[in-house]
């Protein structure tokens, strides 16, 4: 049981780290929404100048923030849970010297 265990603490970390890239994404999406559309050549604006959202660019900062901090917990995590690996009973090369 205890392999089990083992082999599926990296699920943890690499969901966490999914969930950052998917904020880091969101808010590149949101960034693009931000900037206004080149005009048109023509004056049907309506058409081909206007997008559906307009968003603040606060937004698309929080994002990168919650990706950012996200990233970082992924990492801790995936630190925190190798130090909780025990290490195996056979000694090591380096330890065979002293």
């Amino acid at each position: 049981m205890r392999d089990v265990t083992r082999s599926r603490r990296w699920a943890v970390p690499l969901a966490i780290a999914a969930l950052a890239v998917a904020f880091l994404v969101a808010g590149v999406v949101t960034w693009q929404m931000t900037t206004p559309k080149p005009s048109c050549p023509t004056r049907t604006a309506s058409v081909c100048g206007t997008r559906p959202h307009h968003h603040h660019p606060l937004r698309a900062e929080l994002l990168w923030t919650g990706a950012g901090l996200l990233g970082i917990i992924a990492f801790e995590v995936g630190l925190w849970q190798r130090k909780q690996i025990p290490l195996s009973r056979t000694r090591s090369a380096a330890s065979r010297f002293h």
